[in-house]
């Protein structure tokens, strides 16, 4: 009995770890985004909302690369080559798509630009953290 217990504890707390990242990102960009809501008086719904998005599915995917298991773990030059080339096509992603969407109208610059630096900053904050705690 004891055993099961141990094993079902050591499964519970596997899966809190690989879901920590996902649930407090995911919280407190809601929080923040309620907030910036909140700031703008339900105004530049849009803008706020998009750029949330877009920072939150940048900070998904540099936590998904983190994790990649693709490569030997003791060639440190080939998994920086990796991280850089993956750091590089995520950062042009995200600026290709501010562009698009300030360039095009859909979205008003200043509006969206604000809350994007404060869902970044806000977002790999929440990265580095836990990816400082899963490396203790």
């Amino acid at each position: 009995m004891k055993a099961c217990k141990k094993l079902s504890d050591s499964i519970s707390f596997a899966l809190w770890q690989k879901l920590r990242f996902y649930i407090i990102t995911l919280f407190l960009t809601a929080i923040l985004l309620l907030i910036i809501i909140l700031i703008n008086h339900a105004g530049y719904i849009k803008e706020n909302v998009i750029a949330a998005v877009i920072s939150l599915l940048n900070t998904l995917s540099a936590y998904i690369v983190a994790h990649r298991k693709d490569s030997d773990p003791t060639d440190y030059k080939a998994a920086m080559k990796k991280i850089r080339f993956w750091t590089f096509l995520r950062i042009f992603i995200t600026f290709a798509l501010i562009l698009l969407f300030t360039l095009s109208k859909f979205l008003e610059t200043l509006p969206f630009i604000f809350p994007f630096i404060a869902f970044f900053i806000l977002h790999n904050i929440i990265l580095i953290r836990i990816l400082q705690l899963e490396t203790k």
